[in-house]
């Protein structure tokens, strides 16, 4: 991805991730990433990969429209607008890519 100005965007990923399910795991990546957000001027993604018992759009108290799901299943279509568009803003200034809503 490039910025506005044609210089390649560099960024950082922080992965929060454990072996079992009910450790915390999503908790502590929504608190990080609302804190980053409140606290500085970089943009902030969670996206959440557990596709079977993701609960960031929940614990953010967001209302998905699309999910890693949706974009992972038609690859070739994916563009940079096309990811925007299915992020969604959470309060904190963090954007949200959901797990798919079981």
């Amino acid at each position: 991805m490039r910025s506005e100005n044609g210089e390649p965007h560099i960024g950082k990923v922080m992965t929060v991730f454990g072996a079992r399910g009910g450790i915390g795991k999503s908790t502590i990546a929504t608190n990080v990433s609302a804190v980053i957000a409140q606290h500085t001027d970089a943009s902030v993604l969670v996206m959440d990969m557990d596709t079977r018992f993701g609960d960031v759009a929940m614990l953010l108290n967001v209302e998905p429209t699309y999910t890693v799901a949706d974009l992972a299943s038609h690859p070739g279509d994916l563009t940079p607008e096309l990811f925007r568009q299915s992020l969604v803003a959470h309060e904190s200034g963090a954007y949200v890519l959901a797990a798919p809503v079981a």
